[in-house]
């Protein structure tokens, strides 16, 4: 079974993701199995394989954009499963859990702001979420992709899993990632009521191999 572990390290976010790698050395074992793509706006060398996506829209970033990149990377690779995942994320472990819908959010633990780097409390479930990151079947994320309208912070990936994959029912799966913590990058959130006009009716619900 082919994974791949997608990471999006825009240019601004080297330093973010070089501590990302440092901090991943604390689990060493946990990305065995995985492939691994860095999605980037620049050219960047380095052991894990990259793809340079165009993912700015006037100057602001889009985060839609980065994902289809790394669908588009999925599929030309043969991948079975993708797992979305940002230059903060640290992984914990592969999944033994996969979704019958095929598409799971990831469990995550989000680093509280006052704790180092080095020290990580895994079992206080005060700091568990479901956020973002998603484990999606090819059968999906060859369908479906992130909408590219959402240009700036917030709400695209939102989308995703509601507007976009109405009638996908999203699971969760025993993959673990740790969100390290860092200073809110955007002050404004433009897209929320681009979010709310994209709603829709829920339509029937798809599994892996429907046609």
């Amino acid at each position: 079974m082919k994974i791949l572990l997608a990471y999006v390290v825009t240019r601004q976010l080297f330093e973010d993701f070089h501590r990302t790698l440092s901090c991943q050395l604390q689990f060493p074992n946990a990305r065995n199995g995985f492939g691994q793509v860095l999605v980037t706006d620049t050219d960047m060398g380095g052991a894990v394989p990259s793809v340079k996506a165009d993912c700015w829209v006037n100057g602001e970033f889009c985060l839609a954009k980065a994902r289809n990149a790394s669908i588009d990377y999925a599929l030309s690779h043969g991948y079975e499963w993708l797992v979305t995942l940002d230059a903060d994320s640290v992984v914990l472990n592969m999944p033994t859990i996969f979704p019958r819908s095929g598409f799971a959010q990831v469990n995550v633990f989000q680093h509280p702001s006052q704790t180092p780097y080095h020290d990580f409390d895994l079992s206080n479930p005060n700091f568990w979420h479901l956020m973002g990151w998603y484990l999606i079947h090819r059968d999906v994320f060859s369908r479906y992709r992130f909408c590219e309208d959402f240009v700036g912070y917030g709400y695209e990936e939102d989308d995703y899993r509601i507007n976009v994959l109405k009638n996908v029912q999203p699971m969760i799966t025993d993959m673990r990632t740790i969100h390290l913590y860092h200073r809110m990058r955007c002050t404004q959130v433009h897209n929320k009521d681009l979010f709310e006009q994209r709603r829709g009716p829920v339509v029937p619900q798809c599994r892996i191999g429907a046609s």
